[in-house]
């Protein structure tokens, strides 16, 4: 049945009133219906209503059912307004659902322009929760330690009503989506197990913030949208933090001054998945634990800018790593950087720990390079040591070496 409900324009009304139900599929005339605390009901297990104007739900009772991820209609409930919603009274959820995983979510309602939320919201389990915009709501599934950002009051990390569960503690799952206050951390006390930054969602850590991150399964902290550090972020330096340190798909800008640390990860400490990683700023992988990887990539780049710095020991893939001022210092103290393909130093400071002539990135720092090494820009030593006449120690092995670094200092 296309239409549901529809009236000749003759004044007359329906009042869906207390104890009515009004269930199924189709489109709905909004101009002659009226909410008077009734429940309307999409389907029958499950099923899409479509009002045709803009209504106010304020005095109804809105009951969806959810069944899985698919299409709306057909795996859950959907309601869909041509106009302006205004929301209020109750959404009573029944969820049918017994094996979601972290990141699912439904449109269940959706409008040229919604106003309002839900007075009450009931059968909704642990782990789930409502997220609003100006034109849909959303059942999105966090996990039992999830925690959605929702900017409701202000910008501050650290306010609980910004949260859907209160100020994130070590053991939260953090989600930052689309907002129209994006989160800032201002203090250095700011903690997750996990960070996700959504596509369109906005994360800022200022000068006098810090975020640590520790316990995540598989990436400690991923983003989509786009991250502003002036400050520290912090990710393993306690606990293990899943598979990837950071795992950028989308634009995460490493200030000057600022700081990101990676450690305890199994896979990599960066993996630049999509977007841009673009560093000013220092980041350093692995002081505390040995990483093999420091960064991998897909289509993503990092772009190593002035004063920007980039420091461990392991594997980063060069074709992804593009030198635009910046410098490369393997180890934290003495290591050795192995880039995965030629490599050219024109636009780079080299920055090398000499300590003696015993063996490459335990008495001195190393470069190793699958490919051709074209040198250029500055080399940069720090000789702690007392040489002999005819020490020689090799700071940069590759296939080919090509030119001579413009300075040494």
């Amino acid at each position: 049945i296309s239409k549901l409900l529809e009236v000749a324009n003759d004044g007359r009304l329906f009042s869906n009133n207390v104890g009515g139900v009004f269930q199924g599929t189709g489109l709905i005339q909004s101009s002659i219906f009226v909410h008077a605390g009734g429940t309307v009901s999409p389907g029958y297990s499950p099923g899409k209503q479509s009002f045709n104007g803009s209504i106010n739900f304020a005095n109804s009772i809105m009951n969806m059912e959810v069944n899985g991820t698919g299409a709306a209609g057909v795996a859950y409930d959907q309601i869909e307004v041509d106009g302006t919603a205004t929301l209020g009274g109750t959404l009573a959820v029944t969820m049918n659902y017994s094996s979601p995983s972290v990141g699912d979510e439904m449109t269940i309602f959706s409008a040229t322009s919604i106003s309002g939320t839900f007075g009450t919201v009931t059968g909704l389990p642990t782990g789930w929760s409502v997220k609003y915009s100006s034109i849909n709501v959303k059942l999105v599934y966090a996990g039992e330690f999830g925690n959605i950002w929702n900017g409701s009051v202000s910008t501050a990390w650290k306010h609980a009503d910004n949260w859907s569960s209160g100020i994130p503690s070590v053991n939260s799952e953090v989600y930052i989506p689309l907002a129209s206050r994006a989160p800032t951390i201002s203090t250095n006390d700011a903690v997750a197990k996990s960070v996700l930054i959504e596509s369109g969602g906005i994360l800022t850590i200022d000068q006098s913030g810090q975020l640590s991150v520790n316990g995540a399964a598989s990436e400690g902290f991923w983003n989509q949208g786009t991250v502003h550090n002036f400050g520290e972020i912090q990710v393993g330096n306690i606990s293990s933090a899943g598979n990837y340190g950071v795992y950028n798909e989308g634009v995460l800008n490493n200030k000057p001054d600022a700081r990101i640390v990676i450690n305890r990860v199994v896979t990599a400490g960066v993996h630049l998945s999509a977007g841009e990683f673009v560093n000013e700023g220092e980041l350093l992988v692995g002081d505390l634990t040995t990483i093999s990887n420091l960064i991998t990539a897909n289509t993503g780049e990092l772009r190593n800018k002035a004063n920007g710095i980039v420091k461990g020991n392991g594997r980063i893939d060069a074709g992804k790593f593009i030198n635009e001022g910046g410098a490369l210092s393997p180890g934290t103290h003495t290591g050795i950087i192995t880039l995965s393909a030629a490599f050219n130093f024109a636009n780079n400071t080299l920055m090398m720990d000499v300590n003696g002539v015993g063996v490459g990135g335990i008495d001195y720092d190393q470069v190793l390079v699958t490919g051709v090494a074209t040198l250029g820009g500055t080399l940069q030593l720090n000789i702690n040591y007392t040489p002999t006449i005819g020490d020689q120690i090799h700071i940069l092995n590759a296939d080919y070496v090509v030119g001579t670094f413009a300075s040494v200092v």
